[in-house]
């Protein structure tokens, strides 16, 4: 996944007490602020970043589709990214499309007559992300094996294409995800340079005592805050 700088380095330094205008600190917080993207990305099963995608979705035999990223704007942009580059909502149904493998071309849905999203954010976007088909179900083909009487529902390969602009900015990222973000810097940053929890440490005559890491002590109290924003199943 591509890692994306969550969070702005003048906020780190706020929130660990670091003078602004001391830059010894800065290439290692970046790392750290890299790390924390990779890590977040990869427990919420996505990256967040905003940005224009094209994904090739099996179809699921319902009226439902749900969209790996979100928020999704379906037909304008955020305020605060109207500066970043954007595509409207686009769907293409190719049933037998094999990922587009199959070198055919499909038909383009039209957004509010063949398919609808739900808008459930001020700012125009859709933070459930799920593709309602209208009067219809996405596809799913129906197969039939040898030496069995009854016909079956079988998986789709990427029937269906979506083109689409979703995610956060740093502007835009919620604040308890934020929050979160800055809690696992903080971590890695006492974790670092001795690769492990530092449980004491004296002043004069400097000693410290080391400890065994406590169970999840990067994500213990990360986790939580980031199952708000993983995606479902249904």
């Amino acid at each position: 996944m591509a890692s994306f700088l969550w969070l702005d380095l003048s906020e780190i330094k706020t929130i660990l007490q670091i003078d602004p205008l001391n830059t010894t600190l800065d290439t290692q917080l970046g790392l750290f602020n890299e790390w924390c993207a990779s890590i977040f990305e990869e427990v919420l099963g996505r990256e967040v970043m905003y940005a224009n995608r094209t994904w090739n979705y099996p179809g699921t035999g319902k009226q439902t589709l749900l969209l790996k990223h979100r928020p999704v704007y379906p037909s304008t942009p955020p305020a605060k990214a109207s500066t970043l580059p954007f595509s409207p909502l686009s769907v293409t149904v190719t049933e037998g499309w094999n990922w587009g493998e199959a070198g055919i071309t499909g038909d383009t849905l039209a957004l509010g007559t063949d398919y609808a999203i739900r808008i459930d954010q001020d700012d125009g976007g859709s933070r459930e992300a799920i593709l309602y088909r209208i009067g219809n179900c996405w596809p799913r083909p129906i197969l039939r094996q040898p030496g069995e009487l009854s016909p079956f529902v079988g998986a789709d390969m990427g029937s269906v294409q979506v083109n689409y602009t979703a995610g956060w900015t740093i502007d835009t990222l919620p604040a308890m995800m934020r929050g979160a973000a800055e809690m696992l810097v903080a971590r890695l940053n006492n974790l670092f340079p001795l690769g492990q929890q530092l449980s004491s440490e004296s002043y004069i005559e400097r000693s410290i005592g080391l400890t065994e890491n406590q169970r999840r002590y990067l994500l213990g109290l990360v986790r939580p805050l980031l199952l708000f924003w993983r995606n479902w199943t249904f």
